[in-house]
């Protein structure tokens, strides 16, 4: 019945067998495993079938015992089951609350500068000062050497010449793209126009170090500048 797999014989069924004959005896016992394992009862003889009435009651009221308690049971194991999702739960959500916290204890340490001061020229007091966080400042573009090409385009728009930009090219190209020697250049751009600065100190003014260019940087440097949209070259001031 239902997945059950025994059932409970009491003895005061004695009772009964001692008014049946052996034969009638053994076809009641039959009788009882087979309602007890089908809920079907079987074809007995009458005095049999008398005694298996009361039997069958006690049976059937165990069987209701028992569906009751697995009912009872199946309902705690679910009951437990989602007690136990929920508390799992509970714990990421409070292991991730934790290490939320903790990230954000360490940041605000690292955001904290303790900063001791004088009051009234004698005694000093400690203020916590509050710095921008790493996280708040946007990224610093990482630094990307210019094309030499690129480079006699910035220095002929600057008044300078090829050859000058040429120069700079070369020079930073062997050293790694390094300043004061050791610092890597965060602004090539910047360099090129200190450099032109530079070179303006220790040269002629700009149009006779121009005529004195070699032929193949003049036209280079007249090409990036007419390539860029200056045509005031055309009018004859190379």
């Amino acid at each position: 019945m239902d997945g059950k797999k025994s059932f409970i014989l009491y003895c005061d069924i004695g009772q009964h067998l001692e008014l049946l004959s052996n034969e009638d005896a053994g076809l009641l016992f039959k009788g009882i495993v087979h309602y007890a394992g089908s809920g079907e009862p079987s074809e007995l003889p009458p005095m049999a079938a008398m005694a298996f009435s009361f039997i069958q009651a006690q049976i059937d009221r165990d069987q209701e015992k028992w569906n009751a308690t697995r009912e009872k049971r199946r309902a705690a194991g679910k009951v437990g089951g989602l007690k136990s999702a929920e508390s799992r739960q509970r714990d990421i959500e409070a292991a991730e609350a934790n290490a939320s916290s903790s990230k954000q204890s360490r940041a605000n340490e690292a955001d904290n500068v303790n900063v001791t001061v004088p009051v009234n020229g004698n005694v000093p007091v400690t203020v916590i000062c509050n710095r921008e966080s790493k996280a708040d400042k946007p990224p610093r573009p990482r630094f990307s050497p210019p094309s030499e090409d690129e480079a006699i385009s910035y220095f002929c728009g600057q008044g300078s010449s090829a050859a000058e930009a040429k120069s700079f090219f070369d020079y930073f190209t062997a050293n790694g793209w390094k300043v004061g020697g050791r610092a890597c250049m965060k602004d090539w751009q910047a360099a090129a126009r200190n450099w032109i600065r530079r070179a303006g100190q220790y040269s002629h003014p700009q149009t006779q170090r121009t005529a004195q260019e070699p032929a193949s940087d003049t036209l280079s440097r007249v090409a990036v500048q007419l390539k860029a949209g200056n045509l005031d070259l055309l009018g004859g001031n190379l």
